[in-house]
């Protein structure tokens, strides 16, 4: 269904400004959003209420964190519940209460994807003012570089938590030996032969307790084929020297985030600033699996009565939440109207009026809107910069993967550039060296999941995509966020 985003009256609850006019435009299962350049306009005057009353900021986080962990637990009541044994009106209590805080959590995030998406204006307003500390202090810091240290989190997150278990069961199955000779053999065979071995229950829990990690909208979720394969992984690297270094770094971004601080010792409001920026993205990075898990369930709810409607479950994601009611309880749908949906169709929302419309009568109503793609210079380009998002170097071959049937060209140790990165890349995401994105700010996927994995990032860059192909050799430095090409 639709995304409606921050509500009016959710963002005046705050005293955040609304975003108005949100054009989207669905075409065979992608969805593209326009937004006009008030969005701008009212990612500024939020900034700028926040600048004055950082409490604002505070408060969303403590919703979004608090409707988080209920989501959660809703979710893990419904994986448990036998759906086909519900009565309609059972069924449609539960997809209703899955969908209501789904939209709480989401617009919860709203506040950090209407301040970095595209803008970044709390980064640049960051950078800015840490710039004019140095240069008061005249100390002998890069203010880019200072600002992506300062927020790296250090709080456990769900895929930290899963890389962690995951060293730690690789490394009981390299002291085992016949686990690793059987490790050695094809995937399949391996999960044929593991339920012999008292590991297998260690190695099923890990799958049930992470399976929703990469689930996204619609992408599959891990079974246990997914994690054999990244325990083979693994299993080719030093797993025990891994987990000490992610302890040793975990200390020395905590020391380094201290030492910055006291080196800076910011104002009030920068600092105030900054502890939005930290929070802004750490908790999208918590509450983003939990969504993934209420999308998981959310079709399987789909998928029990998309089974009594006879439909498919591709024909229940076009309904509308509201229209469930009537379609579960009344039989009133149209078949034929979802399939449009489907394949063209177009949501349009100004002020409290919404247009939902499909195929001649959305490409009409478009006709209305002047809607322009971004145009960027890339001629004879050599080189080029971002924002750093994970420090470290890298040099390699680049790989790019936009999409989830990209991920198998993916080698350990290529580079990985993408528009943007999703949940769906996440395994490609792992082998990768290092990160670099067309778009970007400090609370994006790929700026979140390089600091979790160690793995160095540069975001931002408006053209990586534009300027490299697979297979180009490329040079990457975070110290000054510069990608540079060393051969096509």
């Amino acid at each position: 269904p639709p995304v409606r985003g921050m509500t009016k009256n959710y963002a005046k609850s705050f005293g955040i400004l609304p975003v108005q006019e949100p054009l989207g435009i669905f075409k065979n299962d992608e969805l593209k959003l326009y937004y006009s350049n008030d969005r701008k306009i009212a990612a500024q005057k939020t900034l700028n209420s926040l600048i004055k009353d950082p409490t604002i900021a505070y408060k969303v986080h403590k919703e979004l964190y608090q409707n988080s962990i209920k989501l959660k637990k809703i979710c893990d009541q419904i994986n448990k519940l036998n759906l086909p044994k519900l009565t309609n009106k059972k069924l449609l209590q539960k997809f209703h209460q899955l969908s209501a805080y789904r939209f709480k959590v989401h617009t919860g995030r709203c506040l950090g994807w209407l301040l970095e998406q595209k803008y970044e204006l709390l980064t640049k307003y960051c950078i800015q003012e840490i710039t004019r500390v140095i240069k008061q202090k005249k100390l002998k810091l890069d203010p880019a570089l200072t600002f992506s240290k300062i927020i790296l989190p250090t709080k456990k997150t769900l895929a930290s938590e899963e890389k962690n278990n995951a060293l730690k069961l690789t490394i009981q199955i390299k002291n085992n030996k016949k686990l690793s000779q059987l490790f050695r053999q094809p995937t399949q065979n391996i999960i044929k032969k593991l339920p012999k071995f008292k590991m297998y229950s260690q190695i099923n829990n890990h799958v049930h307790k992470y399976f929703y990690i990469p689930y996204s909208i619609k992408c599959p979720a891990w079974n246990i084929k997914d994690i054999v394969d990244n325990l083979k992984n693994l299993i080719k690297t030093n797993p025990k020297k891994e987990l000490e270094n992610i302890r040793k770094e975990k200390i020395r971004i905590q020391q380094e985030k201290r030492r910055l601080f006291q080196q800076l010792n910011p104002p009030k409001n920068l600092s105030e600033m900054i502890i939005i920026a930290a929070d802004l993205s750490y908790l999208k990075s918590f509450s983003k699996p939990i969504q993934f898990y209420c999308h998981y369930c959310l079709d399987k709810i789909g998928q029990e009565i998309s089974k009594r409607l006879h439909l498919s479950l591709d024909q229940f994601r076009q309904f509308i939440p509201e229209e469930v009611a009537n379609a579960l309880l009344k039989n009133k749908f149209d078949p034929s109207e979802l399939n449009q949906r489907r394949a063209f169709s177009v949501f349009y929302l100004n002020g409290s009026q919404r247009t939902f419309l499909t195929g001649s009568k959305a490409k009409k109503f478009l006709r209305k809107f002047n809607l322009q793609k971004e145009k960027t210079t890339t001629k004879n380009t050599k080189e080029f910069s971002g924002q750093t998002a994970f420090q470290g170097q890298a040099e390699g071959k680049i790989k790019i993967i936009n999409s989830l049937e990209n991920t198998a060209k993916m080698n350990n140790k290529d580079i990985l550039v993408s528009e943007m990165t999703s949940p769906e890349l996440i395994t490609a995401m792992k082998k990768a060296s290092a990160i670099i994105t067309d778009e970007g700010g400090i609370t994006c996927h790929a700026a979140i999941i390089s600091r979790e994995l160690h793995i160095p990032c540069i975001i931002g860059t408006k053209i990586a995509t534009q300027v490299l192909k697979d297979g180009d050799k490329i040079k990457i430095d975070t110290n000054k966020g510069l990608v540079k090409i060393l051969s096509n």
